[in-house]
C-alpha cells in the first residue's frame, strides 16, 4: 500500500475530476497543475509525469478495493449478504467517482501500456478469486446453488457490474446507477439461489 501525501492525493482528485468532466484527453499536466492551483513545474515535485498519475490512480483504488474485501470476506454475513455488500460498494464507487469507470473499465486508452493493463488485470483476477471463495462457501453451506460453477457465476457477476457501469458510462452518466445496480442485484440474487 502506497502512502500519498496530501498534496498528491489532490492531485490524484483533480485527475479524476478531469477525466470525470472531460475524458482521459483532459488529463493533462497543464489542465492537472491548474486544477489544483500549482505551476507544472511544481506539480512534477509530486509525480514525474502523467503516466504515473493514472498509476497512482490505479494504486489508490486497488488499496481502497484490497481493504474492502478483506473487511467483506472477513465479515459474520452469509455468503450471499458478502456478494450483496460487495456488489453494492461498487455501485457506490462508480457512481460517487465516474472517472473510476473511465479509467478501471475503458482499457483500451492503455493498449500500448502493458505494465498498466497487467496492474488492471492483477485487480480484475484478484477481486474475481475473492468472489469465487465467497460463491464456494455459500455453495458448501448449500446457500448458493451448486449446478454452475463458481468460477461461472463469479463472471456472471463481475460482467454484470461491468456492463451495467458500461451502459452509465455511455449514457454519459445519465441515470441512476445505484438504483440501476440495485434493481440488477435483486435479479441477481435469484440467479444465486439453489
Amino acid at each position: 500500500m502506497k502512502n500519498f501525501s496530501d498534496r498528491q492525493g489532490e492531485i490524484i482528485g483533480a485527475a479524476l475530476g478531469l477525466i470525470g468532466d472531460g475524458g482521459i484527453q483532459s488529463l493533462t499536466i497543464k489542465n492537472i497543475s491548474h486544477a489544483v492551483g500549482v505551476s507544472e513545474p511544481a506539480l512534477y515535485r509530486h509525480f514525474t509525469n502523467k503516466h504515473e498519475i493514472i498509476q497512482s490512480i490505479i494504486e489508490h483504488y486497488d488499496d481502497e478495493n484490497k481493504k474492502a474485501l478483506k473487511s467483506i470476506v472477513d465479515s459474520e454475513m452469509l455468503p450471499v449478504a458478502q456478494l450483496e455488500s460487495f456488489y453494492r460498494r461498487l455501485f457506490t464507487q462508480f457512481s460517487g467517482n465516474p472517472a473510476l469507470s473511465i479509467t478501471l473499465l475503458f482499457n483500451e486508452m492503455f493498449q500500448n501500456d502493458q505494465k498498466l493493463l497487467h496492474r488492471i488485470s492483477e485487480i480484475m483476477n484478484r477481486t474475481q478469486a475473492c468472489i469465487i471463495h465467497i460463491i464456494e462457501k455459500g455453495q458448501g453451506k448449500n446457500l448458493i446453488r451448486r449446478d454452475i460453477s463458481a468460477r461461472s457465476l463469479s463472471t456472471v457477476l463481475i460482467g454484470a457490474v461491468r456492463l451495467t457501469i458500461t451502459r452509465w458510462r455511455l449514457a454519459n452518466f445519465g441515470f441512476d446507477l445505484e438504483k440501476e445496480g440495485s434493481s440488477l442485484w435483486g435479479e441477481l440474487e435469484r440467479l444465486l439461489k439453489p
